[in-house]
């Protein structure tokens, strides 16, 4: 089974990508070519990422949506982007037809769209500069999320680096603690020997 988050289903699922990888097999005698399919909840950032055929055994809902596609990327028919978010994921184009228009004018992506100039919003047609506009504000957002992630996971890995020094110290004052000589306890009632008497008592 393919562990994707709850809320993935067919009408929320975009296909971000198909590749290819070249997988060694028969202990590294020859290799194998392996497709994998990237997908994007619509109006997301998130992704996930699995072989062809572990997609073909997991989710049907999910496989529903990336068969037909895949069949047109292995016959040549169709593109996606290698980077970025699809249009068809972005929640601010809703038109099948305005997508097939972008994608014809080699616009694939939202950062493809945030990246138009005047000019190209002209040749993109009526509401071009609103959606490259609402494109713009989306990367920046997608920039924002990323850095915080980014700082996030800085600070998880310096607090996981203080736990292990921490955890060395620990372990380091056990043995240490463990290595020094245990005296054994006086019975309650005998007098100390003398010669501890007079190491214990002081001077006057």
């Amino acid at each position: 089974m393919i562990e994707v988050p709850n809320d993935y289903g067919k009408v929320n699922v975009a296909i971000s990508r198909f590749w290819t990888e070249h997988v060694p097999v028969n202990g590294g005698a020859s290799v194998q070519e392996v497709d994998f399919c990237e997908v994007v909840k619509r109006g997301s950032t998130l992704t996930v990422s699995n072989k062809i055929d572990q997609w073909k055994r997991g989710e049907k809902t999910i496989w529903q949506t990336i068969e037909p596609e895949y069949l047109r990327w292995k016959k040549g028919e169709t593109e996606t982007p290698a980077d970025g978010t699809p249009l068809a994921a972005w929640p601010a184009i809703t038109s099948k037809g305005m997508i097939d228009h972008l994608r014809n004018l080699k616009i694939l992506t939202v950062e493809h769209l945030a990246d138009m100039t005047s000019s190209d919003a002209e040749r993109i047609g009526m509401g071009a500069r609103r959606l490259i506009d609402l494109a713009r504000a989306f990367v920046e957002t997608k920039k924002g999320s990323a850095a915080i992630s980014a700082a996030l996971a800085e600070r998880d890995e310096k607090i996981r680096v203080q736990q292990v020094e921490i955890d060395d110290l620990k372990d380091k004052v056990e043995k240490l603690l463990a290595a020094m000589p245990q005296k054994a306890p006086r019975p309650r009632g005998t007098a100390a020997p003398a010669g501890e008497l007079l190491t214990t008592t002081s001077s006057p």
